[in-house]
């Protein structure tokens, strides 16, 4: 008896899989890193990756084909044009109909309808059956669907003309859901373009020039920077005078201070100050000023804390680039200081509202790794590699958060990383930017203006996920319809379910009876032609304690059996998933893939 899910109208029937489909599995060649076994023009053949990402229904290919000595090597099978491809492992749940004839690998079950079984039929049910599929695998390192349990799997088959309906039905109605996600998809690429119009509008001064209209008399910005040098100079010159009176000493006379200009030349990068001096900003306001954010800030690289001290139970956290993405830190990968041994790094101690950049890999496909710290991030000490903004007089830090973010900056950091692997930007590199600085009031204007516009492009961004939501809840709303009956009306001329059924399985029992017998060679000494021997959970046992290693793979434990491929998996499964397994799985790092382990009593 099939598994009765839900109700369904009386012309429908609940049905196994294996009652209107042969289940079929696939294979990888023996030696999977022959390059002989594959081919650019061989035999089709996919693997889960093939459909990672993949959006559409039917499939011809995958990355890679088999040779024919590939193919033969393998228990991969030839399946024939609108075979229902299902992956049943890493993960659960990829489905498409296949176009032409394929093959698979193991990480496939694959259904061939009989009887004019609708395919697309049967990928739409099992596209909304992914849960209900994994409910049915076993499995300990990761989930896998037998080729048992798949032919288990419970189906509401639908009158054949009504099957037709509801697959034109649906195919009608995603096609109107996906023209709608597509445009909503489109959408985040627009507002970012917007937002990086609104922020070159910014730092031409456009957003602000009746600002400025308003506001004639302001100080200049030259006239801020220069209050900026002349009392960091101040400071550094304290700073100074304070080391010789540690030590008991006046300077005597003031040759000393010009130290302060050598300090600052050593240690700049020829590379990053030509690149800086190229940088066009375009013509700006009359009390605007060009210069570097070495100016207006200075950028305080993080502790080189050793990993040895680390721990990941508890204490002050370590925030590293890992936990920088863009707009925001994250803590999926925490490590900590015990807060006695953080006591001795306040100068990194990390403060709410802190502007932070990550120094490694700085751009990703989001943007430029640059967030904000958080009060919930606290305590937090600044780990290497990762640069905090420290700003001068009165920089308005949100006008500085806004100019990282923008275009000009990115064009100007993009020329400057080292690096292959791991690009890198230096915090020198960083600090010799230009940046546009206009006076202190019009700054805080900007910000205003410029937050007001983000806060308006955020709602549109919200706006947009929350339909994107409810597009995804339409389509299921559409596939859970459409197998109970309810997507279009039934006919009462179309033939039950239940006969089609039974045509299926008449066919297929005339097809048994009428197929030749073959005689198969004779491989013993009597002429009798050799049989597998039969297996059951007490002689898999024993195979175990038979192997010739401790270890081993799932390929030489099947040679080593002589079943095929389903049966062998179904034993191995259900024997580690025991309270006392003899065997066990483990991933191996020299191999790189899962091996078989038997479990010494």
């Amino acid at each position: 008896m099939s598994e009765k899910r839900w109700n369904i109208p009386s012309s429908w029937q609940w049905a196994k899989a294996e009652s209107f489909a042969n289940v079929i599995g696939g294979g990888t060649p023996k030696q999977s890193k022959d390059q002989s076994n594959y081919s650019e023009q061989g035999i089709p053949w996919l693997t889960p990756a093939d459909l990672s990402g993949y959006k559409g229904a039917h499939i011809k290919k995958g990355a890679r084909d088999l040779s024919e000595k590939g193919f033969a090597s393998s228990s991969a099978k030839l399946l024939p044009k609108g075979t229902v491809l299902f992956s049943s492992r890493a993960p659960i749940g990829y489905c498409v109909v296949a176009e032409n004839e394929v093959s698979t690998n193991q990480g496939f079950k694959n259904f061939v309808p009989l009887g004019s079984i609708q395919p697309e039929y049967l990928r739409y049910y099992l596209v909304n059956s992914k849960e209900y599929a994994e409910s049915k695998a076993s499995g300990t390192t990761f989930l896998e669907l037998s080729g048992a349990k798949a032919k288990e799997l419970s189906f509401p088959v639908a009158p054949l003309h009504e099957q037709k309906r509801i697959v034109e039905k649906i195919d009608a109605l995603m096609e109107r859901s996906g023209r709608t996600k597509e445009a909503l998809e489109a959408i985040p690429a627009l507002l970012e373009q917007y937002r990086q119009s609104v922020l070159a509008a910014a730092f031409r001064g456009d957003l602000t020039k009746d600002w400025r209209e308003q506001n004639p008399d302001v100080e200049p910005a030259s006239a801020l920077l220069e209050r900026i040098r002349t009392e960091r100079r101040q400071r550094w010159e304290e700073t100074e005078l304070a080391k010789y009176r540690a030590k008991g000493k006046e300077p005597k006379n003031d040759k000393w201070k010009a130290k302060y200009d050598t300090r600052k030349q050593a240690v700049r990068s020829h590379k990053a100050e030509d690149r800086s001096a190229q940088m066009k900003l375009g013509d700006l306001p009359n009390t605007w000023v060009r210069c570097k954010l070495r100016d207006v800030m200075s950028l305080q690289a993080g502790y080189a804390f050793k990993s040895s001290w680390f721990n990941r139970e508890g204490g002050t956290r370590l925030l590293r680039g890992a936990n920088i993405f863009p707009g925001k830190t994250r803590w999926d990968d925490t490590v900590f200081l015990t807060d006695k041994e953080a006591e001795n790094y306040s100068d990194f101690s990390l403060s709410d509202g802190d502007l932070l950049i990550a120094m490694d890999r700085p751009f990703v496909s989001a943007g430029i790794k640059v967030c904000r710290v958080r009060r919930e991030d606290l305590p937090a000490l600044l780990v290497q590699r990762v640069g905090r903004f420290l700003t001068e007089g009165d920089i308005n830090r949100d006008y500085l958060e806004a100019f990282v973010l923008s275009g000009l900056f990115r064009e100007y950091i993009s020329g400057q990383e080292t690096g292959g692997d791991l690009p890198h930007i230096s915090g020198n590199d960083i600090e010799a930017s230009p940046i546009p600085l206009p006076p202190t009031g019009e700054q805080a204007e900007i910000v205003r203006v410029v937050s007001s516009a983000f806060e308006a492009l955020e709602r549109v961004w919200q706006s947009c996920v929350s339909a994107q939501g409810r597009c995804d809840e339409l389509n299921q709303s559409i596939l859970a319809k459409a197998f109970r009956g309810e997507l279009v009306p039934q006919d009462p001329t179309d033939e039950p379910a239940s006969i089609l059924l039974e045509r299926i399985q008449a066919e297929c029992e005339a097809a048994f009876k009428s197929k030749p017998t073959r005689q198969k060679k004779s491989t013993t000494l009597n002429g009798r032609p050799k049989r597998k021997p039969k297996m059951d959970k007490n002689s898999f046992a024993n195979l175990i304690q038979e192997m010739p290693s401790q270890t081993f793979s799932f390929d030489d434990l099947r040679d080593a059996a002589k079943q095929d491929y389903e049966k062998i998996k179904d034993f191995l499964f259900s024997e580690l998933i025991e309270t006392s397994p003899v065997i066990e799985q483990f991933f191996d790092e020299t191999s790189k893939s899962m091996m078989l382990r038997r479990v010494e009593k």
